[in-house]
């Protein structure tokens, strides 16, 4: 994680691919992570309630569809299919980002204790090859990177790094 917060701090993480959504001037790329859905839940429900379970196909309540891809930078967190833009949220808007337990997906907040909170988790497809978990959670990961980023906590963030995401950093 300390290589790939070096080189997002001074722009060098790149996005790759055909169609890019559009970027706001001064924008740094952090993340992107195919295949995704959007979903408000209830933030005291278990997780399980809110997230893919093995085999399914989709975020409960999004009947399988998938919304685009989901990206991270600098500024802001959305949620693309193509070039347009479906979901944004600006890094300011938000009190807090999580990663999901299961490591597929964010939860962003937008108050302290937030009755409803909005899930970004990714969509299970057994007809499309997926990334590996380990892949696909660093890959979430750096969402809540570059939210700490834009909060001037990203050293404090990757000093926890080790505690809080042992089993998908080490090795």
């Amino acid at each position: 994680m300390d290589r790939w917060a070096s080189r997002f701090t001074q722009g060098k993480v790149r996005c790759v691919g055909l169609i890019s959504p559009h970027w706001l001037p001064g924008e740094r790329f952090a993340s992107k992570v195919f295949k995704v859905g959007v979903s408000e839940q209830l933030a005291a429900a278990p997780m399980a309630a809110w997230v893919p379970r093995p085999g399914s196909t989709a975020v409960v309540g999004l009947r399988g569809h998938s919304q685009g891809l989901a990206y991270a930078t600098s500024d802001r967190v959305f949620v693309a299919n193509g070039r347009r833009v479906s979901h944004e949220w600006r890094w300011g808007e938000l009190f807090d980002v999580r990663v999901l337990p299961n490591y597929d997906g964010v939860v962003l907040a937008k108050e302290p204790d937030p009755e409803v909170v909005v899930v970004i988790a990714g969509e299970q497809n057994p007809f499309v090859p997926q990334q590996s978990p380990h892949r696909r959670a660093l890959l979430w990961i750096r969402f809540e990177a570059a939210f700490a980023a834009s909060r001037g906590t990203l050293d404090e963030w990757l000093r926890a790094v080790p505690q809080r995401f042992d089993r998908v950093t080490s090795g």
